[in-house]
């Protein structure tokens, strides 16, 4: 892409580079399910829900002119105590999805970006042998169409040809592309922990992820918190839980990609699986987890250059063709973290040990303040613990914590195209008395931001040769007034002379030349 994009093209006298730009247009959708799902007769009745996770499976999207058609499941996993001894069991199942969506996108497939993803789930229970699952799944569509734009930034030289330019800052799309990144891990159990007998409840949840853009790659660096519930073997089975981290440390080839180059990089959890294997004596003491992430490359340069305006000559009758031409300036690429805290109350027996915490990053509000960006929202948290209590061992607890942070934009306005991306980065949880628990978590907000402008350009020219007559009839000096708008570039224009051919007549510098004052102009 970067040899294209330095390409000149001669034609017609003009000197064009070839620019890449990509779509402006971002869709936000949301899509309702809403299903009640039986508990499977083999399965324990149901006393309480600990945890639920949804995932996005078998996702098929199509555009369809003025339509866009979105296909898939979501495949979803329930940890339940039972209600006659208060073990633990699990329900898994998937609920299709298909919608179409009034929104025009690209032609082809890699003319879209298309995320969707579980931004709410609640599974409640109606009865012990049948649950209610609603979710709200939320729908990214970004427009990824690569645009070349011929700017002109010059012309041949010719006898009496004068050009007009102004300069211009273009943030140019160097680099786009798609690639998937696989991580596999596999662990023995400590010695001290029981063989697995089934695997109640697993998930994997990415964590810190950082990206950095190198020379034709980009570095990753980040971590995924692999959690598991386990039922230990033997005729009287009891929970367990491991913990462990994929490490995600790689390269993406990116071509054209520089280390001062900005980046808008979204990813997102392609597929995942926890399996569990035999150890060398035949015992369920191995698990296996595999993590694909899918990424989208976007780097972006940022170039000052002159832009031709207008042109004429003082020889010829020149007729340039002008049109507006569009921009995207780069105004801030911002990544940042941000520390919040807060209590979850834990209502009856003090918690014995906190097995699990999650939660979930929602951005409520976005205000422009000052040219930075002012956010607010919240996380929402699940605690699961254990508890001194035979009847129901495994709990748990729920709530939010608010959080507010102003990204540093420097001159972000109305107007701005503006891609916020946000993630949780850590999160923890710790006792803090007997009904309390503090959570801390770590925020973090990816800002990049464009300014879309519009700037008249030369796009062609036809010279002629000047009438003689009309020539002829000239005077050999005019004495013009100078109006408001006007410009020397128009007088020169006008007379077919030059700017510096005007100030040095009337022994003037541009700057001094005002509305008002009378020009004695020589025409050509």
């Amino acid at each position: 892409k970067k040899d294209e994009t330095d390409k000149e093209d001669m034609a017609m006298g003009l000197i064009k580079r070839n620019i890449h730009m990509d779509g402006c247009r971002h869709e936000n959708k949301t899509i309702s399910l809403d299903q009640d799902y039986n508990i499977p007769d083999m399965k324990p009745d149901a006393k309480m829900i600990i945890r639920e996770q949804g995932d996005i499976v078998n996702l098929e999207c199509r555009s369809m002119g003025e339509k866009f058609g979105i296909k898939g499941e979501m495949s979803f996993q329930i940890l339940y105590t039972a209600e006659e001894n208060g073990q633990l069991a699990c329900l898994r199942g998937s609920i299709p999805f298909e919608e179409t969506l009034a929104v025009k996108m690209g032609e082809r497939d890699e003319d879209y970006e298309v995320q969707v993803r579980v931004e709410k789930l609640n599974v409640r229970l109606i009865n012990s042998r049948k649950t209610n699952i609603t979710a709200i799944l939320g729908i990214d569509l970004v427009d990824q169409k690569v645009c070349d734009n011929m700017i002109c930034v010059g012309v041949e030289p010719e006898e009496g040809l004068q050009i007009k330019t102004r300069e211009v800052e273009v943030s140019a799309l160097e680099a786009a592309r798609k690639d998937t990144y696989r991580v596999r891990e596999q662990w023995r159990l400590p010695g001290t922990r029981d063989s697995i007998g089934e695997i109640l409840y697993w998930d994997i949840r990415l964590a810190e992820l950082d990206y950095r853009s190198l020379e034709d790659e980009i570095q990753l660096n980040g971590q995924a918190k692999v959690f598991v519930v386990y039922a230990s073997e033997g005729e009287d089975p009891v929970p367990n839980i491991y913990e462990n981290t994929l490490v995600i440390e790689g390269k993406l080839p990116c071509s054209g990609a520089k280390p001062e180059m900005a980046s808008r990089i979204t990813s997102a959890i392609v597929s995942k699986d926890i399996g569990v294997e035999q150890d060398e004596d035949g015992e369920n003491r191995m698990l296996e987890a595999e993590l694909v992430l899918g990424f989208n490359l976007r780097i972006y340069s940022k170039e000052r250059m002159n832009l031709v305006t207008d042109l004429y000559s003082t020889a010829m009758e020149c007729k340039p063709v002008v049109e507006h031409a569009g921009f995207k300036t780069l105004v801030t690429d911002n990544k940042c973290l941000e520390r919040v805290q807060g209590e979850i109350g834990i209502p009856g027996k003090k918690p014995l040990q906190i097995w699990d915490v999650c939660g979930t990053l929602r951005i409520d509000n976005k205000e422009l303040k000052e040219g930075n960006l002012e956010v607010q929202g919240v996380i929402p948290v699940k605690i699961v613990y254990r508890r001194d209590d035979s009847s129901m061992p495994v709990n748990m607890a729920e709530g939010v914590i608010p959080f507010r942070y102003t990204i540093e934009g420097g001159e972000l306005k109305e107007g701005c195209l503006m891609n916020l991306q946000g993630r949780i980065e850590q999160i923890s949880a710790s006792l803090a008395g007997d009904e309390k628990v503090l959570v801390k978590a770590v925020v973090g907000l990816e800002l990049i931001a464009f300014w879309p402008s519009t700037e008249p350009m030369v796009v062609d020219y036809e010279c002629v040769p000047r009438d003689s007559e009309s020539m002829n009839s000239q005077p050999g000096m005019v004495g013009y007034v100078m109006q408001p708008g006007d410009t020397l570039w128009d007088v020169a224009k006008e007379y077919h002379t030059t700017v510096d051919q005007v100030l040095e007549i009337n022994k003037m510098n541009e700057e001094e030349v005002v509305s008002g004052d009378m020009l004695l102009v020589v025409p050509r």
